[in-house]
C-alpha cells in the first residue's frame, strides 16, 4: 500500500499584505493618478525625466492611473522614429545600454539591468486619431 504524503499547509503570515504584491507596494495601493517617472524604476526614471517625447506604455502606464502590481520592465512610446532615436542614444549617454533587438520602429534593450522596450506608436500618440 501506498503511503500517503501529509497535505502541504500554507505558510502562515502575520497580515494579507505579506502574501499580496500590490498590499506591500506603496504606488500600488495608491489610487491617485501618478507622475509616470514615479513609478519606474528609479534609474530609469532619472534618465529620462528631462526628456519630452515620451509616453509610458503597459504595467508602468498601469500604475500610473490604478492600483497595479509592481512592473520591472518600462514600455515606452514615441511619436517618430526620430524620437526613438534620440531616446535610445540619450539612454546610452546616462548609463550602460544592450540593445537586444533594434528595427525601424521598435527598439529592445537592458538599460541599468532594467529592460525597456521603446515602440514608434505615431496613431496611439496623436489625439486626433480618438474617436469620440
Amino acid at each position: 500500500m501506498a503511503r500517503r504524503l501529509p497535505r502541504a499547509r500554507p505558510v502562515a503570515s502575520s497580515s494579507p499584505a505579506a502574501r499580496d504584491p500590490v498590499a506591500r507596494d506603496p504606488v500600488a495601493r495608491d489610487p491617485v493618478s501618478r507622475d509616470p517617472v514615479s513609478v519606474m524604476p528609479q534609474s530609469v526614471g532619472r534618465a529620462v525625466a528631462d526628456l519630452p517625447y515620451w509616453f509610458v506604455i503597459g504595467g508602468q502606464a498601469m500604475r500610473c492611473l490604478c492600483p497595479y502590481r509592481p512592473s520591472r520592465d518600462v514600455d515606452f512610446g514615441v511619436i517618430r522614429a526620430e524620437d526613438l532615436d534620440d531616446l535610445v542614444g540619450q539612454l546610452s549617454l546616462r548609463g550602460p545600454v544592450e540593445i537586444r533587438e533594434r528595427t525601424a520602429d521598435t527598439a529592445h534593450l537592458r538599460f541599468d539591468d532594467v529592460d525597456v522596450s521603446i515602440f514608434v506608436l505615431e496613431l496611439l500618440a496623436d489625439s486626433s486619431s480618438i474617436v469620440d
